[in-house]
């Protein structure tokens, strides 16, 4: 008698194993039709992406049903198409949006007011060095015209003009063969 309970526990176990492994794919077929048929529900010419994971059972949903499964896979397609997560869905990852970004360099109104500023300082110094050489004070020329290459960080044909005029009158000239060279290329 025991020979024969054995079998028999272990096809019944078996029976039992096998009714239950077909009862989920049934929930699972119907849970990947209707997930799909969700995500694409009223859209045109649509591809779904691949439904996620069978997710657990509720109370009210049954193992072997293929039409629970259908329910369950369709209103989580339709909230992953509303980008909404529902239940055991996954949301997935979300890019950013397609915005352009502009590389463009653009000064603050600080920078602007800073540049303007500098080429005011430029201009004034300019006119004071050419009040000195007017003056023929050449010195004080080269002075003010070394100042405000060194200060504003700016140079001018006027500038290298001035200078060259300043060392020729001093003597210096080399330094003025150089200035002029420089006033040429500008």
């Amino acid at each position: 008698m025991k020979a024969i309970t054995l079998p028999a526990i272990f096809w019944v176990l078996l029976t039992f194993l096998c009714s239950d492994s077909f009862a989920q794919d049934r929930f699972t077929d119907g849970f990947k039709a209707g997930y799909k048929e969700g995500f694409c529900y009223e859209k045109q010419s649509c591809v779904s992406p691949p439904p996620p994971p069978r997710p657990t059972l509720n109370a009210s949903e049954k193992t072997d049903s293929y039409q629970d499964g259908y329910n369950r896979g369709f209103k989580m397609g339709l909230d992953a198409q509303n980008g909404k997560a529902s239940g055991n869905s996954q949301s997935g990852y979300k890019t950013a949006g397609a915005d352009p970004i502009d590389y463009s360099y653009k000064p603050s109104e600080v920078q602007e007011a800073v540049a303007q500023n500098r080429y005011l300082i430029f201009d004034k110094i300019m006119e004071q060095a050419q009040e000195f050489y007017d003056q023929g004070n050449y010195a004080k020329c080269i002075k003010a015209c070394n100042d405000v290459m060194n200060i504003t960080k700016l140079v001018s044909k006027q500038c290298y003009t001035l200078l060259a005029k300043s060392n020729e009158k001093l003597g210096y000239k080399s330094k003025a063969k150089k200035f002029y060279k420089k006033a040429g290329k500008m």
